[in-house]
């Protein structure tokens, strides 16, 4: 009871902040102690205490943090429209209206206190107490985490994951959830005003790519190098710095600032100078070799997983230029699983995407001219064995997959392959996009179909 007692007069103040503020009524700060008063003695039980009592306890002051904050937001305007009406009234007043204007300013209202942080600051409270009572469960870490972010207590989120990852160092989503904090950062922006301080544009602080990858790797090594999920967000995480190191020195060359607006111009610089700078923010061509030592220490570590080094692939398409990363992808699964069904299979579905993305890049505008266009009589007629080849990989690569691994399953695969072209074929027509890239010169959508089916 004691303890109950002591943490209600710890919100004496706050409470008496709201009310005088207009926030809450007396009748609701009545009705708040009422209720936390309720809920204390319900966690102060000696037996029977559940974790579901301190989850609703924290669910009733979430509720109660958004009510304050629209509540507070009404005041505002309410106050704002007021002292419009007064400004506007005050025009054509004489002195002394002019001196109950003074006194108006000198009693203006207050627009924060020691009520605004004391809801967030009561929540961290009962959430601390609740990974010390059940010793941190994980549901209950990753619920304050998003709840600190939600709420911008952006500076207790390194702590709620340290501790998180003292008590659950085997949680693997706990490691990649505090990695992509640590290098993402947060927005520098207020609770209660939002993405404005001062008037100026708020910028992503925190954000440290050392810390980061120290965090991955820790969590490789306690985790053991069989974690597939952790090795494919580590190589994740060092595309996405990649990406953030292309945007800067596109930035730098453009002459932009982080707002994306031009810098003034200084005219004094020469040429000469201008060139010097543009050549001191190019990257390096091995830009990509962190993510290749990345990918060739997880396949040391996983070897014989086929599926796992496909997911490569599919990581390497959700950013932009890394293509010779695919191939280098690619190149080790054709050396490593030269013999295998599988390996064939992965090489031939491989070179049938590539071929429909070359296709529909040719489609925008975007095919070989120039010097790098090529025009040869010899392909207005029937195209040859060889030509065909070059402009469908995937029936080349069907071919050699026979001719390298003659099994049943290997023929089945081949003839599955086949069937699904057909089929898309049949059902499109040669003005799909989808179908385009499996045409040949002056060939229809069924002639394509009935080539597929000889081979």
């Amino acid at each position: 009871m004691e303890q109950v007692q002591s943490i209600l007069e710890r919100m004496v103040a706050p409470l008496k902040d709201l009310r005088d503020r207009g926030i809450f009524t007396q009748e609701e700060i009545h009705s708040i102690v009422q209720r936390r008063r309720a809920s204390e003695m319900t966690l102060q039980r000696r037996s029977g205490v559940r974790k579901s009592d301190y989850l609703r306890y924290i669910e009733e002051e979430v509720l109660l943090e958004r009510l304050r904050k629209l509540r507070k937001q009404k005041v505002l305007n309410e106050m704002r429209n007021k002292k419009k009406e007064a400004e506007e009234n005050d025009q054509d007043d004489d002195e002394d209206d002019d001196e109950q204007h003074g006194r108006r300013k000198k009693h203006a209202y207050q627009t924060s206190g020691p009520g605004d942080a004391h809801i967030v600051s009561h929540i961290h409270f009962i959430y601390q107490r609740t990974l010390k009572k059940f010793k941190y469960p994980i549901d209950v870490v990753l619920n304050y985490a998003q709840f600190a972010r939600d709420f911008k207590s952006f500076h207790m989120m390194s702590r709620i994951y340290a501790e998180g990852l003292q008590h659950h160092p085997r949680e693997e989503g706990l490691w990649i959830e505090a990695a992509s904090f640590e290098f993402f950062g947060y927005v520098a922006q207020d609770y209660e005003n939002g993405p404005q301080i001062g008037g100026e544009t708020a910028t992503v602080v925190g954000s440290s790519i050392q810390n980061a990858r120290v965090l991955m790797q820790r969590g490789l090594r306690i985790n053991g190098k069989n974690s597939q999920e952790l090795w494919l967000q580590y190589f994740a995480l060092e595309l996405h710095y990649v990406q953030k190191l292309r945007g800067r020195r596109e930035i730098l060359e453009l002459g932009l600032n982080k707002d994306g607006l031009p810098l003034e111009d200084d005219s004094e610089g020469s040429d000469e100078e201008n060139d010097q700078g543009k050549r001191g923010v190019q990257l390096p061509s091995t830009l990509l070799l962190p993510s290749q030592i990345i990918f060739k220490n997880a396949i040391k570590a996983i070897p014989d997983n086929i599926q796992f080094r496909l997911r490569f692939v599919e990581t390497c398409r959700m950013f932009p230029q890394t293509e010779q990363l695919e191939q280098y992808v690619m190149d080790s699964v054709t050396e490593d699983f030269g013999e295998s069904v599988e390996g064939w299979v992965a090489r031939i579905s491989y070179a049938d995407e590539g071929c429909k993305k070359h296709a529909s890049k040719k489609g925008k505008g975007t095919a070989d001219v120039g010097f790098l266009s090529v025009d040869n009589e010899e392909d207005e007629g029937r195209p040859t064995k060889k030509a065909r080849k070059e402009s469908d990989p995937a029936l080349a690569l069907i071919d050699e997959a026979l001719e390298a691994v003659p099994t049943p399953s290997m023929y089945l695969e081949c003839a599955r392959f086949l069937r699904m072209r057909i089929k898309s074929l049949l059902e499109g027509s040669g003005a799909d996009n989808e179908i385009k890239y499996l045409l040949q010169a002056s060939e229809n959508s069924v002639q394509a179909a009935q080539r597929h089916a000889e081979i």
